[in-house]
């Protein structure tokens, strides 16, 4: 492929690139998330590439691959070489970035290259691809991928672009507009054709004259192991396991999400939040000396645990709550032994922590870990739900 794709490199440096008309970045685009996160989406900057980097090893941590290579993913070496393609186009490298408690975060990433078809008549039909699409674990499921992909598409159609090709999850990309490839009678260059391999066309009938050719993209994508193992040796150490970060306002978008699952909310007797309820409860934990942090498997969130007692002769676990989507992984046990070492490290020896009566699985981990029961009363709940509750002491 890399000699096909030499001859469209030349034909889209001479011809298709004079052409495309960018409009300038003077005023950076924002949105905001169904969430209320006020996000702007603006090119990537040189300052930006270490952070997009590390953003993009982060989104694409596969810990198969990291047992398998030594590697957690290889999409941040691509990154890295994208941006010195010629086909790159950093009109079309974009970041989304956001801020919280007055720090500025970038939480995602999409960057696109020029490709072709190459028609049974050995036409060009130059398009795009983009990739990698790269949102930090803790901002995923939010529509930050789909806030970066709409502003792409905006500046495409002004710059004249036609169609975007992709490999990518068709169940979620059809969602944005995207269709099989075999829609468009497109293969891929060795004539395949997988669900997978999806195509949009930004002018409607662009691709009909592109029918019954084969898709080309960049060898820039076709990375060497080895060269990639190299590059990701300059990064820190993953960890493929349980871990406790200390909780920074970077989190609460994630913390408000998983706290307003239906499958909390029903367990824990809460009435859904809005982000800012977050952000405020950030500001008093930490007046109050309480200590907060997220629960990971591996890059991924899935929990968060707050801690208070530190001034009393008890330490309490104010909050517990693990990823409905990671259950029965021993996250919780992992927790609550990673609570008990902070306690020990502070002089406590006595732990309490407070479930609702028929909140079972809640029960059930406390009493595995060694948790009795040291009394019972009535209270009423967050929804307004009076039950009965547990206060479980441990002394460690």
């Amino acid at each position: 492929m890399n000699s096909e794709f030499s001859d469209f490199r030349s034909f889209y440096i001479n011809h298709v690139k004079p052409r495309c008309n960018y409009p300038p970045e003077t005023v950076p685009y924002k949105t905001k998330l169904a969430n209320g996160l006020a996000i702007t989406v603006r090119r990537e900057h040189p300052d930006d590439y270490a952070a997009v980097e590390n953003l993009t090893r982060r989104a694409f941590f596969n810990a198969e691959k990291l047992a398998r290579d030594g590697i957690p993913c290889d999409e941040h070496l691509l990154v890295r070489k994208l941006r010195a393609a010629p086909e790159f186009i950093p009109e079309l490298d974009l970041v989304a970035e956001c801020e919280l408690l007055g720090q500025r975060h970038i939480v995602g990433n999409v960057m696109f290259t020029a490709a072709y078809v190459k028609t049974p008549s050995g036409e060009f039909i130059p398009a795009l691809v983009f990739g990698p699409l790269s949102v930090l674990p803790e901002y995923q499921r939010m529509g930050i991928g789909k806030a970066l992909l709409s502003r792409a598409e905006e500046i495409t159609r002004s710059a004249g672009w036609g169609a975007i090709f992709l490999y990518g999850h068709p169940w979620y990309y059809p969602r944005l507009g995207y269709k099989e490839a075999k829609e468009f009678a497109v293969t891929t260059h060795d004539g395949k054709n997988f669900p997978a391999f999806m195509a949009k066309e930004l002018v409607l009938g662009y691709l009909s004259a592109a029918a019954g050719g084969k898709y080309y993209y960049s060898p820039v994508y076709e990375l060497d192991m080895g060269e990639a193992r190299e590059f990701d040796g300059a990064f820190p150490p993953v960890v493929d396991g349980p871990q406790a970060r200390p909780l920074h306002p970077s989190h609460l978008p994630y913390i408000h999400r998983l706290m307003n699952l239906p499958e909390i909310l029903e367990v824990m007797h809460e009435r859904q939040t809005d982000l800012p309820v977050w952000i405020s409860a950030y500001q008093n934990w930490t007046n109050r000396g309480e200590r907060a942090f997220a629960i990971y498997s591996g890059e991924k969130p899935a929990g968060w645990l707050r801690l208070g007692g530190f001034d009393g002769d008890a330490g309490t676990i104010n909050v517990l709550v693990i990823d409905p989507r990671y259950a029965r992984r021993g996250l919780g046990r992992f927790a609550v032994g990673f609570a008990e070492g902070v306690f020990r490290e502070r002089g406590l020896r006595r732990i309490e922590i407070y479930a609702a009566e028929d909140n079972i699985p809640a029960r059930a981990l406390y009493e595995s870990c060694g948790f009795r029961i040291a009394g019972r009363g009535e209270c009423t709940t967050g929804d307004g739900t009076a039950c009965m509750g547990i206060t479980f002491e441990k002394v460690i």
